[in-house]
């Protein structure tokens, strides 16, 4: 009962302060910057549904396309990402609402491959080449679209949104260095305390993994 209270979403932040001098995309422009800040959230232990919908449909999506270029679908997107249907719920409607059919549709298979084929889905695990070549495909999929669509795209559908809030890039650059642009939450410490077991299993499992691998003969 007391974990289900403090994570209960008990205020919310109705702006996101961008930068008036963001750049364009697809290396600046305003997909960024709205991650930039929603990322800053999760640091002061905000939870998603104290935040603008939309900015997190535009961070997921974003760092879905991201994933995508840096590794595929497989070592990038689900090796860095790992499996969360919430977050696939909110790229699913990004893709959506940018309207791209393409990105949607390869998105779309993308879900309905992990639904139907789990033990085939968790081949993401594996080092390359041993993963299904699903995931191959799909990537070429995604390579045959037009460069950079998403966040271009999402820059466009981002212009008029009424809770982005620009402002100097000198006032911006001072809260950011200082971490000021989101408050502390209100319970802040108490969340972290709630993580912090999770953090520490993470901690050893990795420190595992490590030692695992140095162990494990060569050649």
């Amino acid at each position: 009962m007391w974990k289900s209270r403090v994570l209960k979403p008990s205020v919310s932040i109705d702006k996101v302060i961008v930068s008036e001098a963001m750049g364009d995309p697809p290396y600046g422009g305003l997909p960024g910057e709205v991650q930039a800040f929603v990322m800053q959230a999760f640091s002061a232990e905000y939870v998603p549904g104290e935040l603008p919908r939309e900015a997190l449909i535009a961070s997921h999506t974003l760092a879905y396309e991201a994933e995508v270029y840096n590794g595929g679908h497989a070592s990038g997107f689900l090796g860095n990402l790992g499996v969360d249907h919430a977050r696939w719920d909110l790229i699913a409607e990004g893709l959506d609402q940018i309207r791209l059919p393409g990105s949607a549709e390869i998105f779309a298979d993308f879900r309905a491959f992990a639904r139907r084929h789990p033990f085939r889905l968790a081949s993401w695990k594996r080092e390359y080449p041993n993963q299904d070549p699903f995931f191959g495909a799909l990537d070429d999929r995604v390579y045959a679209e037009p460069q950079y669509c998403i966040v271009m795209a999402l820059h466009a559908w981002l212009g008029d949104k009424p809770w982005i809030e620009r402002i100097p890039d000198s006032d911006y650059r001072a809260l950011n260095v200082a971490r000021c642009l989101v408050p502390p939450h209100p319970l802040q410490q108490a969340r972290r305390d709630l993580r912090a077991p999770q953090v520490h299993r993470e901690l050893r499992a990795l420190r595992k993994a490590v030692l695992k691998a140095k162990r494990k003969p060569r050649g």
